[in-house]
C-alpha cells in the first residue's frame, strides 16, 4: 500500500538542530517545518530542555504533535497545555547523587527541572549562562524545598570535569539512574531506561503509528537512542563521528537550514523509506 506523509512522523532535537541557542530558528527550517505541515507531513521537537525553556521556541517553528521533552522523561501536549506521560527520577536515589557530585565537585552548578520549573540548588558561571542565554525564570532554593516528582538533574560544569563527574558518579553504584554528556559543560541524570528512544516509541504509539513511520534528527550523544530507535535517522554535519556513523543520513549544518535541506528531501522520496 502506498504511504503518505501522514504516515510518519520527524522529530528533531532542537540544540545544534533545529535551531542555536541564543540565535534561534534559521529562517529556512521555519519555512520548511510550515511547507512540509502543509503538505500534510507531521513535526515535533525531542529535546533535552524542559517546558518553559523549549516553550520558548515554539512561538519561532509550529509543531504538529506532542514534543518529548527533558531527553525523553516527558511527553506534553503543548496544543492541551497538558503532559501525556512522564518518568521521573526515583527518589532518594537522585538526591543520593545530588549529594554526591556536590561534595565532590565543590564548584558545580545544579538545575533540578520539576513540574514546570527549574530549580536552581547549586550556581555557578556555567548554571548562570544556561539560565541567562534564554532569560529563564528560574528558582534558588535548597533541595529539601523541591517536589518529589524530578524529570531530571543537569550538572554545569567545566568541559575537563564532566567526564570526571560521570565516573565518581558511575562509581557510586546508586540504582536505578544512568548519566548522559549533553553538551561541553553539561552532565544530565537521567531515570534508568528513560530516554529519546523510549519516548519515540512510547510517542508513536499514542499517535497511531508503528515504528515503521517514526524518523529522528539530532546531532549528540543525548539524541543517540532516538537515532537508534527511529526507522529513519538524521544527524547533522556538526555531530560527532560516532554519532553520525549510527544515521541513516547526514544532512546539512544546524544554521544552513539542515533541517530544512532534509524536509525537503523527504517531500521528494518519503515513499521510498
Amino acid at each position: 500500500m502506498e504511504r503518505n506523509l501522514q504516515d510518519f512522523i520527524v522529530v528533531s532535537d532542537m540544540d545544534g538542530t533545529l535551531l542555536k541557542a541564543g540565535i534561534g530558528v534559521p529562517e529556512e527550517n521555519r519555512r520548511a517545518v510550515a511547507d512540509f505541515a502543509a503538505a500534510g507531513g507531521r513535526f515535533t521537537i525531542a529535546t533535552g530542555r524542559h517546558h518553559p525553556s523549549a516553550l520558548r521556541y515554539l512561538s519561532q517553528v509550529d509543531i504538529s504533535a506532542p514534543a518529548i521533552l527533558n531527553n525523553g522523561a516527558l511527553i506534553y501536549d503543548y496544543a492541551a497545555d497538558r503532559p501525556l506521560r512522564e518518568r521521573f527520577l526515583p527518589q532518594p536515589a537522585a538526591r543520593q547523587v545530588l549529594a554526591a557530585a556536590i561534595a565532590a565537585f565543590g564548584g558545580i552548578g545544579a538545575e533540578i527541572m520539576c513540574e514546570k520549573k527549574i530549580y536552581v540548588v547549586k550556581n555557578n558561571a556555567i548554571t548562570h549562562r544556561h539560565t541567562s542565554v534564554d532569560r529563564l525564570k528560574y528558582i534558588v532554593t535548597d533541595v529539601e524545598n523541591i517536589p518529589q516528582n524530578w524529570y531530571k538533574i543537569l550538572f554545569c560544569l567545566p568541559p575537563a570535569q564532566v567526564q570526571p563527574l560521570c565516573d565518581h558518579l558511575q562509581a557510586q553504584n546508586i540504582p536505578g539512574v544512568y548519566y548522559v554528556r549533553t553538551g561541553e559543560d553539561y552532565l544530565e541524570v537521567m531515570a534508568e531506561g528513560v530516554d529519546k528512544g523510549e519516548a519515540l516509541h512510547d510517542l508513536a504509539g499514542l499517535l497511531g503509528l508503528g515504528q515503521d513511520g517514526t524518523i529522528a534528527i539530532g546531532d549528540y550523544y543525548n539524541d543517540l537512542q532516538m537515532l537508534r530507535a527511529a526507522h529513519f535517522s538524521v544527524a547533522m554535519q556538526e555531530a560527532p563521528d560516532d554519532i553520525k556513523v549510527e544515521a541513516d543520513m547526514v544532512t546539512g549544518p544546524c544554521l544552513e537550514g539542515g533541517v530544512a535541506q532534509f524536509l525537503s528531501y523527504l517531500q521528494r522520496n518519503y515513499t521510498q523509506l
